[in-house]
């Protein structure tokens, strides 16, 4: 962490006591001159409701968002669809994700309201097989890994996130500025609008404070998909009689290696076929969320320091 002493990170540059660390805070102390490769996660946030007010608000959010866009799509309401597709808005308040030397949240705007729209009817499917989570774009749509799925996850979740930055505000008696926010999610309306709040300041930008429970990283992340795959290879893949002549070893049965060897000399990529499953077979992706929560863990401190690490090194 002595990397970090000297660095423009949240706690060094928003007026906190420079000797407080990152196990002293409730947020992710990021450096804020470069994105940070760390991801909101949404079983994180699902894990942290149950015992949490603000994570339970995040959860009605993502629940509502999830709702309005299967009831535009499946009732063909485009103007409505386009709307809220068109929030998932460009955000550098947060300091998440790939873009090195400068955080400009490019992976969010035109391009992700895109790469959903041109996937609408896979998502459809999954929509009404019961699977109303995030994990549906994660799991199922093409160029959608946890940097694009936690930038839509931030885009629901403003609200709650300027509660949060504004209680450690009040705290920490930090310096502040008024900002009108705009492309601020409302659950109870399911419109985007505008809000006031005072954020703090950083190089004339505002600034979004995170609770460090929302927080991955790419192991994690990765985990969580490779589980995914596993769980409904093993539930509903290894005894579909559809793959009987892929199957090298009778005693085994269909292994993963099988599958794979498969799609791979066929140039059929995995999402692809596990979409099958995710369109065919009911809460395929909500089972799994539950079978899986006691494996999700939240990353402790010298894990979120180590990615703010990993961001120094290459940023300098």
């Amino acid at each position: 962490m002595s990397s970090q002493r000297n660095k423009n990170t949240v706690i060094n540059s928003l007026g906190f006591q420079r000797s407080l660390s990152q196990e002293d805070v409730e947020f992710f102390d990021v450096l804020l001159d470069t994105d940070n490769e760390g991801f909101v996660h949404y079983s994180l946030i699902k894990k942290m409701a149950p015992s949490c007010p603000l994570a339970k608000n995040m959860v009605n959010s993502i629940d509502s968002f999830m709702k309005n866009l299967f009831n535009y799509a499946h009732f063909k309401k485009s103007s409505k669809l386009g709307t809220l597709l068109g929030g998932l808005h460009e955000s550098n308040q947060t300091s998440l994700g790939f873009s090195f030397e400068h955080p400009k949240g490019k992976s969010v705007g035109n391009v992700l309201k895109e790469t959903i729209q041109e996937q609408i009817e896979f998502l459809m499917e999954s929509l009404k097989q019961g699977n109303f989570t995030p994990n549906s774009f994660y799991f199922g749509l093409d160029n959608m890994g946890p940097d694009r799925t936690s930038d839509v996850l931030v885009s629901i979740i403003k609200n709650q996130l300027i509660d949060f930055t504004e209680e450690v505000v009040a705290k920490y008696s930090l310096p502040t500025k008024s900002y009108l926010v705009d492309k601020v999610y409302n659950p109870n309306t399911g419109l985007w609008e505008s809000r006031v709040a005072n954020l703090p300041t950083y190089k004339g930008r505002s600034i979004l404070l995170l609770p460090k429970f929302l927080i991955s990283n790419r192991n994690l992340s990765n985990r969580t998909f490779r589980a995914f795959m596993s769980f409904a290879f093993e539930k509903y893949m290894k005894n579909d009689s559809c793959y009987a002549d892929l199957v090298s070893n009778p005693k085994k049965g269909l292994t993963r290696k099988d599958l794979t060897e498969f799609l791979k000399a066929n140039g059929i990529p995995e999402k692809e076929e596990f979409r099958k499953y995710i369109k065919g077979v009911a809460d395929l992706i909500n089972e799994f969320e539950i079978s899986y929560s006691e494996e999700v863990t939240f990353l402790s401190d010298a894990e979120l320091s180590e990615i703010v690490t990993q961001s120094i090194n290459k940023f300098n």
